[in-house]
């Protein structure tokens, strides 16, 4: 799997939306062509969105980002 580094952050203005938030914020990150996505869990309709894109899903180990990511590339 190739990974570009990350160059800018998007915040998720969809949490504060009515609505399936979880789908609404499965847009989002499609719209913004992520390729992976670490998450402490995924619900069954955002993961559908997720698969459709062909976006891996991992799931985080700690709410540590440092923790997560050394876990990812290990």
């Amino acid at each position: 799997m190739i990974l570009k580094p990350v160059r800018e952050t998007v915040e998720n203005v969809k949490r504060s939306s009515e609505g399936d938030i979880g789908v609404l914020s499965a847009k989002l990150i499609v719209d913004n062509k992520a390729n992976v996505l670490l998450t402490p869990l995924c619900r069954e309709n955002s993961r559908s969105i997720f698969n459709k894109a062909n976006i891996k899903i991992f799931k985080t180990v700690s709410d540590s980002v440092e923790e997560n990511l050394r876990a990812f590339f290990d």
